[in-house]
């Protein structure tokens, strides 16, 4: 532009010269703001999120042995009374963790809290207890035996706590059920026996 006279002295452009809305993201080079031009002290406000829906969590890493698993299950009481001599799932105690779950995990813990019923027999009166996985594989665990050696006339009420630990886990439901039979396996030993006579308590914990 022509002037007549002198021309204006140069002075810098300041925000008050460009007018709000001017500059868009779209004008600025790339990488051309840095923290030198964030003010120190920035107040963040916090979304509001409103109640997030439940989702399944994929490519998440967590650090080893944390609980990602915790499951309470209540068997109501069956009876279930048997006199079998070898080892059977009368009683129906049985707890099914799904694939989904056994397919994040390292390993799994169930406890089963349980009164074991036993009646009295001709020379023992004792009650076999195993746990085992019948799917998607089945394995037997380690059997333990309580009650009493000496005959008895009256039957025992035997509180019952056993656990069952599986790092054996792959994507398939994993199905786990306490077993029990007359004790050492005799026909005369003990009599009616039971471990669904008053309610089973399960408690399975998954672990990565």
């Amino acid at each position: 532009m022509a002037y007549i006279g002198r021309t204006k002295t140069p002075a810098p452009l300041t925000s008050a010269d460009i007018p709000d809305g001017i500059v868009t993201a779209a004008d600025l080079a790339p990488n051309s703001v840095d923290t030198s031009e964030i003010a120190d002290s920035v107040t963040l406000v916090t979304p509001n999120l409103g109640t997030p829906s439940a989702v399944t969590l994929t490519n998440a890493t967590f650090p080893d042995d944390h609980i990602l698993y915790f499951k309470h299950t209540v068997i109501a009481a069956s009876g279930g009374s048997h006199t079998n001599t070898s080892y059977s799932t009368t009683g129906g105690v049985a707890v099914t963790v799904p694939a989904v779950t056994c397919n994040a995990m390292d390993n799994l813990t169930i406890i089963f809290n349980t009164f074991s019923f036993i009646g009295n027999g001709a020379a023992h009166t004792d009650i076999g207890i195993r746990g085992d996985r019948s799917a998607p594989s089945a394995v037997n665990y380690q059997e333990q035996v309580v009650g009493s050696d000496d005959e008895s006339t009256s039957a025992h009420r035997i509180p019952i706590t056993y656990v069952i630990y599986d790092d054996s886990l792959s994507n398939a439901d994993h199905t786990y059920r306490l077993q029990s039979k007359k004790g050492w396996g005799g026909s005369s030993d003990a009599g009616n026996i039971s471990i669904n006579g008053y309610g089973v308590n399960i408690l399975v914990i998954g672990k990565k």
